[in-house]
C-alpha cells in the first residue's frame, strides 16, 4: 500500500477496494485533489462525493464542530439530552445527531453512509455546494488500512466512468479508468456488490436516500420513522439544485448494451397493464438477429424452439444476495458480447429493494411479462 499512500498524500486519485464496490479516492480535505476525481470519472460537478473515514476520531474532523462534543459524550457512554422532537416523523438536530451516532455504532464499519452537517474544512466541491457531507466507514481491511496509513479522510465515489456499472473487481476499474488515475489497489472481488445505503436523519422525515446493503427493515429497528425517499412525496430535489447524495439525479449503472428488465407481477397483483408473454418478447429479439442473454433470478423455466434456444444464453443467479453481489459484474462482462441483456426482477424486500433500485436505473426498458 506504500505507493498508493504516497500518491494520495501527493494529491492523486487512487482506486481501492471496499466491501461495496471499488472506490476512486482522493484527499477529501483538498479541493484540488477532489476535483481530480470529477475529472477522472467525467462526473457532473453537482453530484456529491462520499467521504470515507477509518475511525470515529477521523469522523470528528469532517462533521460540524457543534456535533463533536455530542459525539464525544456519546462515545463516553452518555447520550446527552435528546432534545425535543418537533412532530411526528421529525427529529430535533440533537436527536438526529445522536441517532446518527447510534447507527454508526451499529453498522460501522460497513455499507452505511450517513449525512451530517459539514465541517468547513470539507471543500464545497466534495459536497456539491451543500452544507451536508456524506460519510461512511468501510469494513474492507485494505480500505481501512489505506485511510489510516494516509491519515486522510478519502472522498471516494465508485471507480468507473460516470453512468457505467459500478466496478466490483480491479479489472473493471482498469477497463474504465486506466491512465486516468494514479494507481489501482487490487483487493479481489467486493463482497456486497452494491453501493452503500445512504441515510439522512437531519431531513424531515428521516430518509433512506439510496437503498443498499443495510435494509429499511434493519434501520426501522432504531429509527422507526425512517422511510425510503420518494421524489413525488419528498421535495428535496429541484432541476437546479445538487442532490444530497449520489444516485438521485443522474442515470447510473448502465452498460452500453441495452438492458431490459423483465417484471413478473405476483399472482395477487391487480395491475391492469397488459402483460406480454416472456417467451414472445425474447424470441422477437432473436428473430431480429440480436445476440440475447437472460440473467435469470427467479428460476423461470424457458421453453424455446430448438433454433431459438441455440441463440439464447441463460445465466442463472439463485438468491437475491448473489444478485446484489454479481449484477454489476454481469452487466459489464456481457456488455461486449450481446445486443440486448434481459434481467429478471427480484422481490423488493430486504436487499432486493437496493437491487431493483439499481436495475431500474440501468434498464432502458421495463416490460411487464407473464410466465412462459
Amino acid at each position: 500500500l506504500k505507493v498508493a499512500v504516497e500518491e494520495l498524500k501527493d494529491g492523486g486519485v487512487v482506486s481501492f477496494p471496499t466491501e461495496t464496490v471499488y472506490g476512486a479516492g482522493a484527499n477529501a480535505l483538498s479541493e484540488e485533489a477532489a476535483q481530480g476525481i470529477y475529472k477522472a470519472k467525467r462526473r457532473p460537478a453537482d453530484n456529491p462525493l462520499i467521504v470515507h473515514v477509518s475511525d470515529m476520531e477521523m469522523l470528528k474532523t469532517v462533521i460540524h464542530p457543534s456535533l463533536v462534543s455530542l459525539l464525544e459524550k456519546y462515545l463516553e457512554g452518555g447520550e446527552g439530552e435528546k432534545g425535543e422532537s418537533k412532530g411526528e416523523g421529525e427529529l430535533s438536530r440533537e436527536e438526529a445527531a445522536l441517532l446518527s451516532f447510534k447507527l454508526c455504532q451499529t453498522y460501522w464499519p460497513g455499507p452505511l453512509t450517513i449525512l451530517f452537517p459539514r465541517n468547513d474544512n470539507i471543500p464545497f466541491c466534495v459536497t456539491a455546494g451543500l452544507e451536508t457531507v456524506a460519510v461512511r466507514m468501510p469494513s474492507h481491511p485494505v480500505a481501512r488500512a489505506l485511510i489510516r496509513l494516509s491519515g486522510l479522510p478519502l472522498a471516494a465515489p465508485s471507480a468507473n466512468i460516470s453512468g457505467r456499472p459500478s466496478p466490483t473487481k480491479a479489472s473493471h476499474v482498469q477497463s474504465d479508468l486506466d491512465g486516468r488515475i494514479r494507481a489501482i489497489v487490487d483487493g479481489g472481488s467486493c463482497s456486497v456488490g452494491l453501493e452503500s445505503t445512504v441515510v439522512s436523519l437531519f431531513s424531515h422525515p428521516p430518509l433512506i436516500l439510496r437503498p443498499g446493503g443495510v435494509t429499511l427493515e434493519q434501520l426501522k429497528e432504531q429509527v422507526p420513522t425512517i422511510c425510503l425517499f420518494n421524489s413525488s412525496e419528498h421535495k428535496i430535489l429541484s432541476e437546479t439544485s445538487a442532490p444530497p447524495t449520489p444516485g438521485l439525479k443522474y442515470r447510473h449503472y448502465a452498460p452500453s448494451t441495452p438492458v431490459t428488465l423483465l417484471t413478473f407481477p405476483s399472482s395477487s397483483s391487480n395491475s391492469e397493464t397488459e402483460r406480454r408473454d416472456v417467451r414472445e418478447v425474447i424470441e422477437e429479439e432473436v428473430k431480429k438477429g440480436n445476440k440475447v442473454v437472460i440473467v435469470k433470478t427467479l428460476g423461470t423455466k424457458y421453453h424455446f424452439e430448438e433454433e431459438i434456444a441455440k441463440k439464447v444464453t441463460i445465466h442463472e443467479i439463485k438468491t437475491t444476495t448473489e444478485v446484489a453481489q454479481q449484477i454489476f459484474a454481469c452487466l459489464r462482462e456481457f456488455d461486449p458480447y450481446y445486443d440486448i441483456i434481459f434481467v429478471e426482477s427480484v422481490e423488493e424486500v430486504g436487499v432486493g429493494v437496493a437491487v431493483m433500485n439499481r436495475l431500474k436505473k440501468a434498464a432502458s426498458n421495463n416490460i411487464l411479462v407473464s410466465s412462459t
